[in-house]
């Protein structure tokens, strides 16, 4: 049998496929698409919301198709939804805040009821859930209190993310925020938040650049908001960099003081996450005055202009660095320049802006099939983990060490479900849970066109076999070509048989 394959080769042989169509002309269906947050992360006490597609792949209306949606197995919400003739029906699904217990993978599932083909009536993902953001907020503009609150871009920015933990009020806060003078913080001090901005800093030095520099590839989240102290030079020469630096674009001098050139924001890219929250309020973005504010020239490789103003210039501006992401607000977050902090949009934009630059920091935990695991763990105790499978099996792995760093590659990803990964670690055993999907192209139930069979069979080199046509047995019988293999087949098997019988004669006599 080892010489079958060479056989093969020698012989320019190659294998016949036959396909014979299944299946019938009734291709209604529906089933569940995706699950999304709608504003990631989702955040330990705050509300969340989720989107939930539903798509008919049929020709028939579906009305009232009842729906559920499950928090870590326990039923969060309970709806129907109407679905047009192959169209997709999005369904916002509210989140109390209280649905997450702790920070983690939190598994949430869709389940649908429907006749016919069920595998994509139900789809389970899973999202991450954190502790408050923790931000750190760098300001060049830190005044004595004896002027008063409510003068410096700290003030607004803490008011604005945490305002419970301003007010001294208890309860639970989007952000964690620590504000320090520009002129007393440490690089060190960075990788301990998912979000830094930098506020109204007057310049930087080589060595403050390499530290954002450095934060930022690493996947932190970066907003750039320059003012009044700023000096543009600075900025161009540390940040900037000729187009090789951090800043999405090269800032020219701010317009004039005298208000001359005073403007509004009046567009917004709304496929843009940051601005998520403008869907059911669209005006929100016209409610302030923008007095001063930084010209600018993009970087035509990456940056992207997010909004801008009545101008036509840039409001903000986004970019990526190695893992991470950055903003560039071309105006200064507090009121010296602009209305904006006193706007009704101020409040919900900084909180969306931080909640999109922590986000880029957070694992991937939703595969397709035959995406394999891969995850870091700090300092675990064994040299191995544990998968769960979908079906309950458990497989071990082996974990590589670099440092005190644990690496885990699983491709063992066939089936679509839940797979649970156990590692112990010296704070105890953790748990992590990973959603792999099915691909949903197999619930179009549509049969496949003459013109798309043709393809396939001038492409994949096979053949159909209709069965009302020309029997299967007839059909794969006919036009063989290639080399004969029952003679090597059968010569094996005669050998074998001799083999066990000179063996056999040879035990006997031993017995005797």
């Amino acid at each position: 049998s080892k010489r079958w394959p060479d056989l093969l080769r020698r012989s320019n042989a190659s294998p016949r496929i036959f396909v014979v169509p299944v299946g019938n002309t009734d291709y209604e269906n529906v089933g569940v698409e995706s699950i999304e947050l709608a504003n990631p992360p989702a955040i330990l006490g705050q509300p969340a919301e989720l989107e939930i597609d539903v798509r008919n792949y049929g020709q028939t209306p579906r009305s009232a198709v009842p729906l559920t949606v499950r928090v870590n197995g326990q039923i969060a919400f309970d709806t129907t939804v109407s679905v047009a003739v192959n169209r997709v029906a999005r369904v916002a699904v509210p989140i109390r805040s209280g649905a997450f217990k702790a920070a983690g993978p939190q598994v949430v599932s869709a389940e649908i009821k429907t006749t016919g083909y069920r595998d994509d009536d139900r789809l389970d993902a899973v999202i991450e859930a954190i502790d408050p953001i923790r931000v750190l907020v760098v300001s060049g503009d830190e005044r004595d209190e004896k002027f008063g609150d409510f003068r410096s871009e700290s003030d607004f920015l803490r008011l604005a993310l945490a305002p419970l933990q301003t007010l001294h009020r208890d309860g639970h806060d989007p952000c964690k925020v620590e504000v320090v003078p520009q002129d007393q913080w440490s690089a060190a001090e960075l990788p301990h938040y998912q979000v830094v901005v930098l506020a109204n800093i007057e310049r930087f030095s080589d060595a403050q650049t390499r530290a954002i520099e450095q934060y930022v590839y690493g996947g932190g989240g970066l907003l750039l908001a320059p003012g009044s102290l700023s000096r543009v030079d600075n900025y161009n020469e540390q940040l900037w960099r000729g187009g090789a630096g951090i800043l999405p674009a090269e800032l020219q001098d701010a317009t004039s003081s005298d208000g001359a050139e005073a403007t509004a924001i009046v567009g917004y890219d709304p496929t843009a996450p940051v601005f998520q929250f403008l869907h059911d309020r669209p005006d929100l973005i016209l409610s302030s005055t923008i007095g001063r504010y930084f010209p600018t020239n993009l970087r035509p490789s990456d940056a992207e202009a997010l909004a801008w103003y009545t101008s036509g210039a840039p409001f903000l501006i986004e970019s990526h660095a190695g893992k991470g992401k950055v903003l560039l607000l071309t105006t200064s977050l507090d009121a010296d320049w602009s209305t904006l902090p006193l706007s009704s949009f101020y409040l919900p934009f900084v909180q969306s802006t931080v909640r999109y630059l922590s986000a880029g920091t957070l694992p991937q935990r939703n595969l397709t099939i035959g995406q394999p695991i891969q995850l870091s763990f700090d300092d675990p105790m064994e040299d191995h983990a544990t998968v769960e499978l979908p079906d309950g099996q458990q497989q071990a792995v082996a974990l590589l060490r670099f440092g005190q760093v644990g690496e885990l590659h699983f491709a063992n990803t066939r089936d679509p479900g839940i797979y649970r990964v156990h590692v112990k670690g010296h704070a105890g055993e953790k748990a992590l849970a990973i959603a792999v999907h099915a691909l949903r192209d197999e619930s179009d139930l549509t049969q496949l066109t003459d013109k798309r069979w043709a393809e396939l069979e001038s492409g994949l080199h096979l053949k159909r076999i209709d069965p009302t046509d020309r029997p299967i047995a007839a059909a794969v019988a006919g036009g063989r070509e290639g080399v004969e293999l029952w003679p090597w087949a059968i010569a094996a098997v005669l050998l074998l048989a001799t083999i066990e019988l000179s063996l056999a004669r040879r035990w006997s006599r031993g017995a005797y």
